[in-house]
């Protein structure tokens, strides 16, 4: 039945070197069918963060399960340290130590090449002990099992036999290993009728396919579609272990057919990953072995360390070198720094406080044996099949050294696309396979299939010895009778018959030997080993026929009929029994039996969305802690409102993998642009690294040291509560040094439109003029923040009428309301749909600085109204690294300042380091410990282990072998003040208004912690989500805005706003000290009057209106003061210092009447009307010239 009535279908791939899942609910994305698929977001202690797991497996000493993934390793490698540090004790297992529990990883490769399969097969753990193969797998696919159904059901009511299941698997495996990973599925606890396998290769073609990709030329306009019927694309999977090629074409009914047989071989990224460790072996001998048998946590440690680096590799950046954090155990290697540094064989290696820094020629030189065999396996398969594309998938084509060199070998007669989420494109792949599987219409079978028979001995047809070995009196034996060969083609349930009289019988069922090989002409099923030929034929398993009673049967002849065209072969059997012809049961031991469904997936259609005049949408956040943008095509938006807008993924030098990049820019002594985000952050701490090591040199700025550049950080924070901005302000860089404020907005700002206008030009003909730019802002800023940000985004070279503000939660709740979160029950059928009519929900938007929350009512007519002025604070994530860095400062006082002074590149670290694990902060774990590396700075801090272990303050903090381990409680404990803030206000904002439901948005609500603190808190009166990609929904939904600023149709003011006037004093109504201080002979001056106040609600291109003679007129324009504040009920525009109120009024800028010669003026009265109810105020003016009114420019000026 594939998808069909279920209503989700989950994929997992168990990969060599990482593992995961995917899924997606049957309701989503009916059109576009590669979007709406999720993955969870993995992160280990070594910060590396991805789309999917580490493939280890801790068993504990019974063999039953402990921990998966990166969590297995953390536990492993904590268990390892506290047996180090004579502290190891387990409750459940008080006699045994870390070497008796079993890890595992990269077991994959186990079933590579195994053409015969035994249910008793055994795999060594990393320590050498030997564990069933099968339990391995088992447990392996259970986690994953749990964890997506975990996953799915942490709000929905989705039951597990709601979900159909997609297990991937490399399309050279062999039958037997096939069998075996189902087998492995079912006791995992997945149900035979609801799995199904999907090859690996195509499923990332099935991904593709879909794809964008393709440059197409219509009416003289060029745009990128999908692949068209007729066109061939080459497949390259590569992944961990192995890597698999395939080609195949489009047909007419944009099914795929495979043109060539699955090839492939052992190219995988463990290659490369061996390759380096055989660096350290080389240079290190017996030293590095003893090492790691001792501290097994730190070999892998270094595993993970490189694997998380070797990405990078070949990307142009400023560094030199690949720098790789040097193990405890290493150095305390006697003259460990000479030995590597002294390689005649590496030469170039340098060791440097604490890191080994390796060339990256000599990184990259470990590439060239994998890229050779890849890239010789592509031009024999380009000389059979002429085909228009080569398409990059899996982990290891996520390298840019891997991408560019495939790519320089064939671009000059192909084109050679590594789509985005390559990385991912099997899962997501066989996600789609598993609601289509009809998708694939034509596949080439791999090996010849068959069974072994007698014929007549022909002396001479077998007159050769090797025919001579298999004659019996006068037959020949053994002959391989082929039902399919290597290379044939097979369309799905194509079926071939074999009529047989079984030799081996049981009462109630017959066994038929089923055999395979390469071997397109295979002559006999086995031979003496004298004749073996080149490649050998296999007995892979038998075809039991389950018949019933033998002596019910009227002959011993039985019709077997195999069915090709599928993942797996299916059979099926015919006996006659009392006269009738009879199917029967039927499988196969150690082969396979599986039954595919050809079904249709229930789709729904979405509202159809309007066009816009400009090409493409770009949104652009700068955040307080992360920045970046995404995009969206206008042909995109015609249907999938929330899909297919584009993100592009930022790798820093650790490989941290996001959506976003850090907002750190760095700038040359010259105050010009040097680089921004992870890559800035990557170049300022290799120039301090050199300038330790005495060899720092800039050629541009060759009398310059490191601390003359300029490092911003979190930068953002600077415009909060700035309720009056100055057009000089200057802000302090890292080290102090001030500089233009606007400046650096500017080239932030410059640098994201610099690259997005790369991506999005790469492949089209788009024209900076064809895009439309939006920049988001916190809904809590002040109108004079809005205004630097737009002139700043203008002075970055963004045209004024090509821009527009969007505010982040109201960006948020646009992405959010189109996407199918809430429970619907139809007709006795479950369905995830999105928002409905009148249903009100609550966006907490929750990002490094601060937090915003708003309320919004969906409309009939779909578009939303804010239901509450937005409120929000300084409640982001960076108010925990403050509190995590201030547990140094408190312990280690001016040692810590001494160090950031001295060493702010390892400081950086530190910060970087804590930032990427905070995250995890809350996950169910049996980890009792944050571990961070110490910085080389504090390692030389007299004392430093004394002080950290002995603090009062924060007891229970331990150092051990160049780490501080922090108790998780105490970590915990640092989020707990701004969750107690974020909660107080949700809980006010509850009172006076029913929700139906609390979104959490922004980066910082990805923490579990967070997350379940504000699910705690309210889940008994409201349901709490946190829907997919929430710390991108603000970007995601600001190109949504983009497209339809008027989603948004009423917004409620957070000022009160209006203009200075003066008024008739009433002794008897102005009769407070307050009053008489703005009394001026009969008047009452600096009277508030408010055109609109706080809270009140306010439609789009709402106007009020304001006439008044400005006192400060000038030949050709007239200034009117323009004033705002919290308060809901203003008095006075100022006061003097005696009696300011509360929330004190700020004239925020003047608004600039243009009317041209003032001679020309009949009188100096001036209309002003402010229209409201968008992101921003505008401002338009009429003035009586000339007998009539007239329109003249006026505008905000709002930066003094």
């Amino acid at each position: 039945m594939a998808g069909k009535d279920y209503l989700v279908v989950v994929a997992i791939d168990i990969g060599s070197s990482f593992s995961g899942y995917a899924y997606k609910f049957r309701t989503d994305d009916p059109k576009n069918q590669t979007m709406g698929i999720m993955c969870p977001q993995w992160i280990s202690s070594n910060n590396k963060a991805s789309g999917k797991t580490a493939s280890s497996l801790l068993l504990n000493p019974d063999g039953s399960f402990n921990s998966f993934g990166f969590d297995a390793e953390d536990v492993y490698n904590e268990m390892w340290r506290k047996y180090h540090d004579e502290e190891f004790h387990h409750e459940k297992f008080p006699g045994k130590l870390p070497k008796d529990w079993f890890l595992f990883k990269n077991f994959k490769m186990e079933l590579y090449g195994k053409e015969i399969m035994r249910r008793s097969m055994r795999i060594k753990d990393e320590t050498g002990k030997s564990f069933s193969l099968r339990a391995v797998f088992k447990e392996s696919i259970r986690f994953l099992k749990e964890h997506a159904l975990g996953a799915i059901t942490r709000q929905e009511d989705v039951f597990p036999t709601d979900v159909f299941w997609v297990l991937t698997i490399p399309s050279i495996w062999s039958e037997p290993a096939k069998q075996f990973m189902r087998k492995a599925a079912e006791e995992a606890g997945i149900l035979g009728e609801s799995l199904t396998l999907a090859l690996e290769p195509e499923a990332a073609a099935l991904f593709t396919k879909e794809q964008e990709l393709i440059r197409h030329t219509e009416e003289e306009r060029v745009k990128l579609v999908p692949f068209v019927p007729n066109s061939k694309f080459m497949v390259v999977d590569l992944g961990g272990g192995t890597g698999d090629i395939t080609v195949y074409e489009v047909q007419d009914n944009h099914t795929l057919h495979e043109i060539n047989m699955a090839t492939g071989g052992a190219w995988g990224g463990n290659r490369i990953n061996d390759a380096f460790l055989g660096i350290w072996k080389d240079i290190l001998q017996n030293e590095f072995k003893e090492c790691f048998q001792t501290h097994p946590e730190e070999g892998l440690e270094l595993q993970q360390n490189f694997e998380t680096k070797k990405r990078s590799t070949g990307e142009r950046t400023g560094r030199e070198f690949l720098v790789i954090a040097l193990p405890e155990c290493l150095r305390r290697i006697p003259e460990y720094k000479r030995k590597l540094e002294g390689s005649t064989k590496y030469p170039g290696i340098q060791v440097r406080r604490g890191k080994v820094e390796f060339p990256l020629q000599m990184i990259q030189d470990l590439f060239k044996e994998s890229i050779r065999d890849i890239t010789s396996q592509i031009s024999h398969l380009l000389l059979i099949n002429s085909v228009d594309a080569i398409i990059l998938v899996g982990g290891l084509s996520e390298s840019t050294l891997v991408f560019k060199s495939i790519k320089d070998s064939f671009e000059s007669s192909v084109k050679v696309l590594n789509p985005p989420e390559c990385g991912l494109s099997v899962l997501k792949g066989a996600v789609l396979f598993g609601f289509k599987p009809q998708q694939i219409s034509k596949r080439v079978s791999r090996y010849s299939y068959g069974f072994s028979i007698s014929k007549p001995f022909d002396p001479v047809l077998h007159n050769n010895e090797r025919d001579r070995v298999h004659k019996y009196y006068d037959n020949l034996e053994d002959v391989f009778s082929a039902i399919v060969r290597a290379g044939d083609s097979v369309l799905p349930n194509e079926v071939r018959d074999y009529k047989c009289r079984p030799a081996e019988h049981g009462p109630e069922f017959s066994l038929v030997e089923f055999y395979a090989t390469q071997d397109c002409n295979p002559k006999y099923v086995k031979e003496p080993e004298s004749f073996f030929p080149e490649c050998c034929c296999h007995h892979i398993g038998d075809i039991k026929i389950e018949h019933g009673r033998r002596d019910n049967l009227e002959n011993n002849e039985i019709n077997v009929q195999v069915v090709f065209g599928f993942t797996q072969l299916d059979v099926t059997a015919e006996c006659t029994i009392s006269g009738m012809r009879r199917q029967d049961q039927k499988t196969f031991i150690g082969g396979v039996c599986v039954r595919l469904y050809n079904t249709e997936v229930l789709l729904i259609n979405e509202r159809q969305m309007a066009a816009q005049n400009f090409q493409v949408v770009v949104a652009i956040d700068i955040g307080s802690a992360f920045s970046g943008y995404a995009y969206k095509f206008r042909t995109d938006n015609k249907k999938d409102y929330t899909k297919k807008i584009i993100c592009p993924i930022w790798r820093n030098n650790s490989n941290m993998a996001c959506g976003k990049t850090s907002s750190s820019l760095l700038l040359n002594p010259d105050g010009t642009f040097n680089s921004f985000g992870f890559n800035a952050e990557d170049v300022y701490t290799a120039m301090c690294r050199k300038f330790i090591a005495g060899s720092f040199h800039d050629d541009k700025f060759p009398a310059k040291d490191p601390k003359d550049w300029y490092l911003f950080r979190n930068f953002k924070m600077e415009l909060y509560e700035k309720e009056i901005m100055q057009k000089d302000m200057k802000i302090k860089d890292t080290t102090g040094k001030p500089f233009s404020m606007r400046t650096v907005f500017r080239e932030s700002i410059a640098f994201f439109k610099k690259h997005a206008l790369n991506a999005i030009t790469r492949q089209t003909t788009v024209l900076p003029s064809d895009v439309f730019w939006v920049l988001t802002i916190p809904a809590i800023w002040s109108e004079p923040a809005k205004q630097f940000m737009r002139t700043a985004a203008e002075e970055a070279g963004i045209p004024a009428e090509s821009l527009i503000l969007a505010l982040e939660p109201e960006a948020a709740a646009l992405f959010t309301k189109d996407q199918e979160l809430i429970r619907q029950s139809k007709d006795g059928k479950v369905n995830l749909v999105p928002f409905v009519p009148k249903s009100k929900f609550m966006v907490v938007d929750l990002g490094g600085g601060t937090g915003d929350i708003t309320v919004h009512e969906v409309q009939d007519d779909h578009t939303l109204h804010e239901i509450n002025m937005a409120t929000g604070g300084p409640w982001g994530g960076n108010r925990i690294n403050e509190a995590f860095l201030g547990i140094w400062k408190d312990i280690l006082q001016n040692e810590y300042l001494e160090c950031s002074k001295n060493f702010p590149d390892e400081i950086l670290e530190l910060q970087q380091n804590f930032e990427r694990q905070k995250r995890n902060i809350g996950e169910e774990t049996q980890k009792q410990y944050l571990f961070i590396r110490l910085p080389e700075c504090l390692r030389e801090v007299d004392d430093i282990k004394a002080k950290l272990q002995g603090s009062k303050k924060y007891s229970g903090i331990r150092y051990a072998r160049g780490k501080v381990e922090f108790p998780l409680q105490m970590i915990e404990d640092l989020f707990k003040e701004p969750i107690r803030d974020i909660t107080n206000q949700i809980s006010k904002l509850i009172k006076n208004n029913a929700v139906d439901a609390i979104i959490l948005a922004g980066g910082f609500s990805e923490s579990t912690f967070v997350y379940k603190s504000i699910k705690n808190s309210f889940e008994s009166s409201v349901i709490v989500l946190s829907p997919p990609e929430c710390s991108l929904s603000v970007l995601k939904g600001a190109v949504l805005y983009g497209f339809h600023p008027e989603q948004i149709s009423k917004r409620v003011s957070r000022y009160s706003y209006g203009f200075s006037i003066s008024k008739p004093f009433d002794p008897v109504l102005h009769c407070s000290g307050r009053d008489t201080i703005h009394k001026y002979n009969d008047k009452l001056e600096d009277v508030f009057l408010p055109i609109v106040r706080a809270g009140d609600s306010v439609l789009p291109n709402e106007m009020r209106e304001y006439k008044c003679r400005p006192a400060d007129f000038c030949s050709n324009f007239a200034l009117v003061e323009f004033y705002g504040t919290l308060d809901k009920d203003p008095k006075y525009v100022n006061d003097p210092e005696l009696f300011i109120p509360e929330i004190p009024c700020k004239h925020i800028g003047d608004i600039k009447v243009e009317y041209g010669d003032k001679s020309n003026l009949d009188n100096n009265e001036i209309l002003v009307k402010v229209v409201f109810g968008f992101t921003q105020l505008s401002v338009s003016a009429e003035c009586s010239i000339a007998g009539e009114k007239k329109q003249v420019n006026a505008h905000f000026e709002l930066l003094k």
